[in-house]
């Protein structure tokens, strides 16, 4: 028997999709429950979640996508948890894909993109190189063979997740999450999976701060893992 999972979207001013990927989640068998971060949204985004049948939880101001993702995760009531974007570029249908793998005993795992297919409109060539950039740089720091460090479509034991004690408020959630993993020594796999064009607006991923951000907390995350690890 499949896995249950809760299906955590962090979303702000997506009221253009996010009613469509809520429902495309609660089609699943496998997805018992909808979380809908709202981060501080000034649109119709909690409003429409909530009608097409999620949890919604709204925050304001906006603290940023780490923060939403670890107050959604805290909501949830099983033992697997589905992260993925409200702006429709996940594909809810690829959900049990990742379900299945944490079936079969990974702890963690990873949509990647990369090992999958990019539709037109999914990605910028710019955002493609800084992406293939920062997880060509992961893998140095971590020795892991990735493709894909900062993907956000992911599935998670609750119980490792709960353990990697997170603190990123930002889009630095990501490699903070993988980071971790890899420390603690979790079991993590990657799943092909397809990336979309957004329904509507622009991503809020700010290239170079952002960048620098998720740069440094590789490099945080790495640092304070081989001190732990260290002999006394």
């Amino acid at each position: 028997m499949t896995m249950r999972c809760t299906a955590v979207i962090a979303a702000r001013n997506e009221a253009a999709a996010i009613a469509d990927v809520v429902r495309d989640c609660l089609v699943h068998a496998d997805v018992v429950e909808v979380i809908v971060v709202d981060d501080g949204s000034c649109d119709a985004t909690a409003s429409r979640a909530a009608a097409a049948g999620a949890r919604v939880l709204s925050l304001a101001p906006s603290g940023g996508k780490g923060r939403a993702i670890r107050r959604g995760a805290a909501l949830a009531h099983t033992d697997v948890l589905v992260f993925l974007d409200g702006d429709g570029q996940d594909p809810a249908g690829e959900i049990p894909r990742l379900v299945a793998a944490i079936d079969r005993g990974a702890d963690l795992a990873i949509g990647s993109r990369f090992r999958g297919t990019f539709e037109p409109g999914a990605i910028a060539a710019l955002d493609h190189i800084g992406n293939r950039a920062l997880t060509a740089l992961f893998g140095l720091l971590y020795r892991l063979r990735v493709t894909d460090s900062q993907a956000g479509f992911k599935a998670i034991r609750r119980a490792t997740f709960e353990r990697l004690q997170l603190r990123a408020d930002g889009f630095d959630i990501e490699a903070e999450l993988l980071a971790r993993a890899i420390v603690q020594g979790a079991a993590i796999v990657e799943v092909p999976v397809t990336r979309r064009a957004r329904v509507e607006g622009r991503s809020r991923l700010r290239r170079v701060p952002d960048g620098l951000r998720i740069l440094a907390r590789m490099v945080e995350v790495r640092i304070s893992g081989a001190r732990r690890s260290a002999p006394c």
